[in-house]
């Protein structure tokens, strides 16, 4: 049990965090500009999103691809294999949370 809840607090360090749910729950859900994350995710602020952008892009669980070189640009975050396998597990936390 010990190596199984590691691996657990493990998983559940990838999410936690202010409106990391919201951010990857989003982007799952096609919005994956900038801008639009600002929109679709009440109470935000653009600090708070670049932040949990830069931390999931860090730990694997996101792409990032600047569409145009030159200015103004646009930048494009796309879930990875690691945030699509969180998927899951985040709507059986919310369905969950129906029942609580």
């Amino acid at each position: 049990m010990s190596e199984e809840h590691c691996l657990a607090s493990e998983a559940i360090s990838m999410i936690k965090g202010r409106y990391s749910i919201e951010i990857l729950t989003a982007i799952y859900r096609g919005n994956q500009h900038y801008n639009s994350l600002l929109r679709e995710i009440p109470g935000i602020n653009s600090r708070i999103l670049a932040l949990r952008l830069r931390e999931f892009e860090d730990k694997g669980l996101l792409t990032r691809t600047v569409l145009r070189a030159t200015a103004p640009y646009s930048i494009r975050y796309e879930l990875r294999e690691k945030a699509l396998a969180l998927v899951p597990i985040i709507q059986a936390l919310s369905d969950y949370a129906k029942k609580a």
